[in-house]
């Protein structure tokens, strides 16, 4: 896994003190930057992964770029980031 440390010293000016989750920081995409900031948002991963209704080890795919974040979860995801809280999630 590439984490922050890995980056160049330009990107890792770049990236919020908060990003330090253990997810790789060098991905790419609306949707993968989302569901990174929900992370951030809430904290912990056990969390999302219940707002988002999947498990742990699905969590870890879409965090990982291995699999793409189903357009459901994305609408969850964005609902977290824009309300910062998992409360209240319409999408659930």
């Amino acid at each position: 896994m590439r984490l922050l440390n890995g980056l160049p010293k330009q990107q890792q000016a770049l990236c919020p003190p908060r990003a330090i989750l253990g997810v790789r920081l060098a991905m790419i995409g609306a949707r993968q930057r989302t569901l990174v900031r929900a992370l951030q948002v809430l904290r912990s991963r056990e969390r999302l992964a219940a707002a988002l209704q999947v498990s742990l080890e699905e969590l870890e795919t879409y965090l990982e770029g291995e699999k793409p974040l189903p357009d459901r979860a994305f609408m969850i995801a964005l609902d977290i980031v824009a309300t910062g809280t998992d409360r209240g999630n319409r999408f659930s």
